[in-house]
């Protein structure tokens, strides 16, 4: 792709974030809490395709498979864009919300990790959570266009899932810590909001891993894999009172047939009224182009997580 080309697809991305600036308030009815709020996870504890979910009823659409092997994480970018982190090659991916196949944006830079939680900030950082190996559990701010991973800090406790809202890091607990933290996006530090108080699934606790992310209300979401030896429970999605860490049960993830799915660890929910958008892959010789329309699209990271501010 030429920078020309490049350059006119950013300018479309303008436009669009021009037009809803002046259509805020007219979103869709499932992007604001609705009856049919819909998330994005991967069952990355079984067969590793791309699921779409109505977190309302919790029955999933099979999109496609990833071409990866562990991929545990997911986030959206302010332009809808879906990013996600695999844990067998320890790289940086976009991901198709039309087919599911991903592609690498690049390596981390990391020997070893696993059971990771990712999110965007309303300023376009992006951060990644551990809850391997560990202790300290450390805690990532990712480059979005190398992979590139920097160590922040110790989290101090297993964190499996990120969502960003009103100015702060929400923390998924890992590993049967079965709790809401926030995490300092300076130290890394992990500080408890309160447990999820959901009954146990496993003898030692509710999940081992999940992930969590907000709608256009708001709301709090969280998608949970409860067992891994071996995966035989099925995920279950929640909501959690982001003030007190308090969870309410919502629904069991099935197919259409109603039948009972495993191994969602990783959630991702667009709230917009435009579409998730395709990854596109640059050119070498546009990266330097495309860093600088990162940046200007701070302000449009804003209508993203119009409540992260």
């Amino acid at each position: 792709m030429s920078a020309k080309s490049a350059w006119r697809n950013l300018t479309l991305i303008w436009a669009v974030a021009a037009a809803l600036v002046l259509t805020l308030g007219a979103l869709p009815a499932w992007a604001q809490g609705g009856s049919g709020v819909i998330g994005y996870s991967i069952d990355s504890d079984a067969s590793d395709y791309l699921w779409r979910i109505n977190l309302n009823t919790g029955v999933a659409t099979r999109i496609g498979y990833t071409g990866y092997g562990d991929i545990e994480s997911l986030s959206f970018f302010a332009t809808g864009v879906l990013y996600g982190v695999d844990e067998v090659t320890r790289r940086l991916v976009t991901c198709s919300v039309s087919t599911g196949a991903c592609a690498g944006v690049g390596s981390l830079g990391l020997a070893f990790f696993q059971d990771t939680g990712l999110s965007f900030d309303s300023s376009g950082g992006l951060w990644m959570s551990t809850d391997e190996p560990g202790p300290p559990f450390n805690f990532y701010r990712l480059d979005p266009i190398s992979g590139a991973a920097t160590l922040i800090g110790a989290q101090n406790q297993e964190v499996t899932g990120l969502a960003f809202a009103g100015g702060v890091l929400y923390g998924l607990g890992g590993d049967y810590h079965d709790n809401l933290v926030t995490v300092d996006r300076g130290t890394g530090v992990a500080t408890l909001v309160g447990p999820l108080g959901l009954p146990p699934l496993d003898p030692e606790g509710f999940l081992i891993d999940g992930g969590i992310d907000f709608d256009g209300e708001g709301v709090l979401w969280g998608i949970g894999d409860p067992d891994d030896r071996p995966d035989t429970l099925p995920s279950q999605v929640f909501t959690i009172n982001p003030a007190t860490g308090a969870a309410t049960l919502v629904a069991t993830v099935t197919n259409s047939n109603g039948t009972p799915l495993l191994g969602f660890e990783s959630l991702a929910i667009w709230p917009s009224e435009q579409p998730p958008e395709e990854p596109f892959v640059p050119e070498p010789g546009t990266l330097l182009l495309l860093g600088s329309g990162l940046a200007g699209l701070a302000g449009y990271a804003r209508l993203r997580w119009r409540k992260g501010d």
